[in-house]
């Protein structure tokens, strides 16, 4: 009787124990995932280490054959130069330079996350952002696939992708980690990640960047003067990985603003970066 009971008590005793360990590993897993989750995983499907080096001959014979013979073609209205250095300039000079742009979405304001604006890092594919970014939300106004975008000044289409070819699950894999290998996202690669494109040359060699558009209007071509406000296309999500999944989600516009091969706030604080593009496009 006394064993009896001796090994009712221990066999208790190890379900208890059997049980805590249980719930700490569930605790801990919980913890690891909203960790993942906080930080932002990577937009990449299986993602592997062996590319070492960036080998733009090699790629084109392999996966990216089609990609990089078509897609960065020299464009008949090569852009414009001024002798103007937006990186060396105060911010009032850059934001009376630059003040005659607006908003590329009606109604909308610089997003309140610093994370869509110029110089945010993008990690998963090793570079940063150039542009500012419009999402649903966060710059104030509704954004779906039906959201008209708008010329931000008066100028010249320079680019129009109306023949632009989505890549697919590989061709985005392989793209990132090309782009995390490398010393920063080949300019090839980050084309592409910005999906369906319009350019517009404006005044002084400005000039203006509409990405990952779901549509691009017809009356839209290479060398069409177009007016500040007038519909270009609307937004969408080309060139991400829910386009290339075709999940429905991340609809937005990415607008960028350039200046003889310099983007309107690079390498300065997001604070005077926000500032800039608040007072140049409200």
């Amino acid at each position: 009787m006394k064993y009896t009971k001796l090994l009712a008590v221990i066999f208790i005793f190890v379900v208890f124990i059997a049980a805590a360990g249980c719930m700490n590993i569930q605790r801990l897993s919980l913890t690891e995932d909203s960790f993942s989750s906080a930080a932002g995983a990577p937009e990449v499907e299986n993602p592997s280490s062996n590319v070492t080096s960036y080998n733009r001959e090699e790629i084109d014979h392999q996966l990216y054959g089609r990609y990089f013979n078509s897609d960065l073609k020299s464009f008949p209205f090569e852009p414009k130069t001024s002798n103007i250095d937006i990186k060396q300039i105060s911010s009032q000079e850059l934001i009376s330079i630059f003040s005659f742009l607006s908003h590329p979405i009606e109604g909308a304001k610089v997003s309140s996350v610093n994370g869509q604006l110029p110089n945010a890092p993008r990690n998963y594919r090793n570079g940063v952002h150039e542009g500012l970014d419009y999402y649903s939300g966060s710059c104030g106004v509704s954004v779906t696939k039906k959201t008209p975008v708008l010329a931000a000044g008066p100028g010249t289409v320079i680019r129009a992708d109306h023949n632009f070819e989505e890549m697919n699950r590989e061709e985005y894999n392989e793209a990132v980690r090309i782009s995390h290998e490398s010393k920063i996202t080949p300019e090839e690669l980050l084309d592409k990640f910005r999906g369906r494109q319009v350019w517009i040359q404006h005044e002084q060699g400005i000039v203006t960047r509409y990405a990952h558009l779901d549509t691009i209007d017809s009356s839209i071509q290479e060398g069409t003067v177009l007016e500040k406000g007038q519909k270009i296309g609307t937004t969408g999500n080309s060139g991400t990985l829910d386009s290339v999944k075709n999940t429905g989600r991340g609809i937005h516009l990415h607008f960028e603003i350039w200046l003889n091969g310099v983007f309107l706030g690079k390498d300065r604080p997001v604070s005077e970066v926000r500032d800039i593009y608040i007072q140049v496009l409200d």
